[in-house]
């Protein structure tokens, strides 16, 4: 077969990008900044953040503004840690209510991954490490399930004392 006889092939342009790993650091017109963004730390420092485990399990800032958390596993960890703020919870009991039947082979590497992961999105002290699990770094009233428990509770204790407006 002659080349005259054959389809004309679409031919593909290669582009060469130069080589940038030996320039000087300071020839870039943008500032090196390591570790997270100025303005993303500062959004976790916002001050305490709220729980919600009722519905859809979210964090929000006490401005109201909400904590972009993740995917599924990494709700289940918030919700597993919200349903016993300040208390410890053991790596088998986080890892049984995340994966429940079917664990990953390394099930307390990808603990410590999720916790990471969380920690990231919560700020760095929202949760704790503590001897045989973690901890959620928040009160009672933080979580939007124990919220409503107290208030439902001041409320029919105010409707049994006979003052409904309290």
């Amino acid at each position: 077969m002659s080349s005259a006889t054959r389809a004309p092939q679409a031919r593909s342009r290669r582009v060469t990008v130069p080589a940038t790993r030996h320039r000087s650091r300071d020839a870039s017109p943008f500032p090196r900044v390591r570790g997270r963004c100025p303005a993303r730390r500062a959004i976790h420092q916002n001050g305490p953040v709220r729980y919600g485990i009722l519905g859809t399990t979210q964090a929000r800032h006490d401005d109201g503004t909400p904590v972009d958390v993740g995917g599924a596993r990494l709700r289940a960890l918030l919700a597993a840690l919200a349903l016993a703020p300040g208390r410890a919870r053991t790596t088998g009991a986080l890892i049984g209510e995340i994966w429940a039947t079917d664990p990953p082979a390394d099930e307390h590497g990808a603990l410590q991954a999720l916790v990471g992961r969380l920690r990231r999105a919560l700020g760095k002290d929202a949760v704790e490490s503590v001897p045989g699990g973690y901890r959620l770094s928040a009160d009672p009233d933080d979580v939007d399930l124990y919220r409503f428990e107290r208030l439902a509770e001041e409320g029919a204790r105010a409707l049994a004392d006979g003052d409904p407006a309290k």
